[in-house]
């Protein structure tokens, strides 16, 4: 109750045994997101007002509905309030206009995602040895077919992509470099 009217920071991010969790595949994923520093990262001036779902939370949530392929903010208004609170480790995920509410407080100025990007990269780059890396340069396209009619996706257009995958974590780093010939 103190965290719903500002006087409680926010609400602790706590996973209990759930069976029959709707989504809960998701939850594969968070270690790896962890690990590569989705909640270590951030910058320090995002700020949210004191209340329930704080910043953890809500990066989290919008983390997990990428893995969950929730397309937009509205479509998890369609979506079980109780079982999203369940992968969130809360009693209920927020609403979506609380969601937008929260979102809005921590977007007021352009440019703050690309320095949050900017950050991990760095740090990404920085926690790899020269002889951990490598590049891969591959100018092949794979054709995506789906329900509906999907267009071609390459995932280096044009022999431009480097991809430097660290072997410790397993996550793959992406950057645009020159044409590698």
């Amino acid at each position: 109750m103190a965290a719903a009217i500002g006087q409680l920071g926010s609400a602790p991010i706590q996973f209990g045994a759930n069976c029959d969790v709707a989504g809960g595949a998701v939850l594969a994923g968070v270690p790896a997101l962890l690990a590569v520093g989705l909640l270590r990262h951030r910058p320090s001036d995002y700020q949210l007002s004191p209340g329930f779902y704080g910043l953890d939370s809500i990066f989290l949530l919008l983390a997990l509905m990428a893995l969950a392929r929730v397309d937009s903010l509205e479509r998890l208004r369609y979506e079980s309030s109780g079982e999203w609170g369940k992968l969130l480790g809360l009693d209920r995920a927020p609403e979506v206009r609380t969601l937008r509410e929260k979102i809005d407080q921590l977007c007021p100025q352009l440019g703050r995602a690309r320095q949050w990007n900017a950050q991990v990269a760095k740090d990404w780059m920085a926690g790899q040895e020269a002889h951990e890396l490598y590049y891969y340069c591959d100018g092949h396209v794979r054709v995506i077919t789906a329900r509906r009619p999907a267009c071609r996706v390459s995932t280096c257009p044009g022999n431009d992509c480097a991809c430097a995958p660290p072997p410790t974590t397993g996550s793959t780093l992406w950057m645009v470099s020159p044409s590698c010939t």
